[in-house]
């Protein structure tokens, strides 16, 4: 069958280049930006440094910088959820005429108070590390599984969060409630600004890492430092994933009758293509256990539902009729999809990950079958490397749309 890679194979044959690389989606853009503009002012402050200093006192001193930051913007934050907690929850919950009972406590402020608790534990700890980063990048890799799972956790309740504020914004006693809490904070934006910072922050860490890894290479912590920040990478994709399936699910796809996409597995990938047989360009959303065809719908953003392809029942051919930019997939019976991709890089970036997802549904494999399978695509750190390539790229043609 030529370069094909088939889902139902005991042990898939299929000769891999490591020179290609995998990639993630980032769509929230203007968050990153918000989570951004903190480090771009720890910049500021570096002006100048003094002329004897040596090259590597220079960049240490800078990560000094970051640290710093870290550990005044960690402060801040701390302060931001617990007037929320004091002002809102707290008050909320001892006067009985609020109407607030303890589940809708619940479903408004989710976890925040997991969040509030956590994040004022890890700042006395990263005070008691005195800027030194390669203690810094311990503390964030031995907490960086409670951090996902709050912050996913979050992430997956926040839009009904914000739905039900929309509600009680509109009718008393709610509303008069939630307006008396505002005005004796003194805040001047509503409770639902306060609790989307929580999204901002974590996308605050892996700038700041970014940064100190740029400034550490050759430099003891280095690896260290590294390490956190690919596991931060790692846990903001799976973030941006959850928040983007929500939007879908929410709103966005018509005529899906799947039930929850949260069932397929993270979202991995978002694309447009050139499909044999379609007049207009398909949309396509790799899930880890189904690909999903979807034509846009206008400029709404909207999108119309058009097929989908369980990954335990796909075969992947690599090239089509000698065009190194078209690739096809292969569902039951006669179903047949050819993607012309728009570079090299965006087809070598799906058929990997096709591959990947083709490797965890195959029956029959071992796991130490599939990690010998997955030993031979590029590592981790160059799936980081390219995401952090896409990062860039997102946050340059925002700046240049915003002038």
């Amino acid at each position: 069958m030529g370069d094909q890679f088939v889902s139902h194979s005991p042990i898939p044959s299929v000769e891999i280049d490591d020179s290609t690389q995998p990639g993630f989606t980032l769509s929230d853009v203007s968050s990153l930006k918000s989570a951004s503009s903190g480090s771009e002012h720890s910049l500021d402050k570096i002006s100048s440094f003094p002329s004897n200093l040596n090259e590597i006192e220079k960049k240490l001193k800078h990560v000094g910088f970051l640290i710093d930051e870290m550990n005044e913007t960690e402060a801040t934050y701390v302060r931001a959820l617990t007037d929320v907690i004091e002002g809102y929850i707290k008050r909320l919950r001892r006067d009985m005429s609020s109407g607030f009972d303890d589940a809708t406590i619940s479903e408004v402020f989710v976890n925040i108070e997991d969040i509030c608790s956590f994040h004022d534990n890890l700042h006395r700890q990263l005070l008691e590390c005195d800027s030194d980063h390669r203690l810094v990048a311990k503390l964030f890799i031995e907490n960086i599984d409670i951090l996902a799972k709050m912050y996913i956790d979050f992430c997956s309740a926040f839009p009904k969060s914000l739905e039900k504020l929309e509600e009680l914004h509109g009718v008393d006693p709610y509303r008069s409630a939630l307006a008396q809490c505002q005005s004796e904070l003194g805040h001047m934006f509503p409770v639902e600004e306060y609790l989307h910072r929580a999204v901002q922050r974590f996308l605050k860490y892996p700038l700041l890492f970014k940064d100190m890894a740029k400034k550490l290479i050759s430099i003891d912590g280095h690896d260290i430092v590294k390490q956190a920040l690919d596991k931060l990478l790692v846990t903001a994709v799976k973030i941006n994933s959850v928040k983007r399936v929500q939007e879908l699910q929410a709103h966005e796809l018509v005529g899906w009758k799947g039930g929850d996409l949260r069932s397929m597995g993270d979202l991995l990938l978002e694309d447009s293509f050139k499909v044999s047989g379609a007049k207009d360009p398909r949309i396509l959303f790799l899930f880890k256990d189904c690909l999903l065809f979807t034509k846009k719908k206008e400029a709404d953003g909207i999108f119309s539902y058009k097929n989908s392809l369980p990954m335990n029942n796909i075969t992947l051919k690599e090239q089509v009729d000698n065009d190194f930019l078209k690739w096809s997939v292969l569902g039951k019976g006669s179903e047949s999809y050819t993607m012309l991709s728009k570079d090299p890089e965006q087809k070598d970036r799906w058929t990997r990950e096709l591959k990947r997802c083709i490797v965890y549904s195959t029956p029959g494999l071992t796991d130490m079958q599939k990690e010998a399978l997955l030993m031979k695509l590029p590592s981790l750190k160059n799936d980081v490397e390219h995401f952090d390539r896409i990062w860039k790229r997102a946050t340059k043609k925002s700046k240049k749309a915003k002038r």
